[in-house]
């Protein structure tokens, strides 16, 4: 339990999901796009990692304990968003 509340282990983890997630994204099928909605559809996993940071960043000002939840679900919503762009 000693690693889930130190931001290091946090922001690693979220790093490597949005790493992944971008991977997925971008390999996914968008056969009938164009250019610029692929590019937009490309950013995606790192905005929503960058906002994820952000709120985490807060909440470690705000709160001591439980700031891994932030992490965890910002994780979840990355792998559900770029695993349903993937599938699509």
């Amino acid at each position: 339990m000693t690693y889930v509340n130190e931001p290091k282990w946090n922001i690693i983890s979220l790093l490597f999901v949005v790493a992944a997630s971008t991977m997925l994204v971008v390999n996914g099928d968008f056969s009938n796009g164009r250019g610029m909605a692929l590019l937009v559809i490309a950013w995606i996993p790192l905005i929503v990692g960058v906002i994820t940071l952000a709120i985490y960043g807060i909440s470690r000002l705000l709160f001591k304990k439980y700031n891994w939840i932030i992490t965890l679900l910002g994780i979840l919503f990355l792998l559900n968003a770029s695993i349903q762009f993937y599938l699509k």
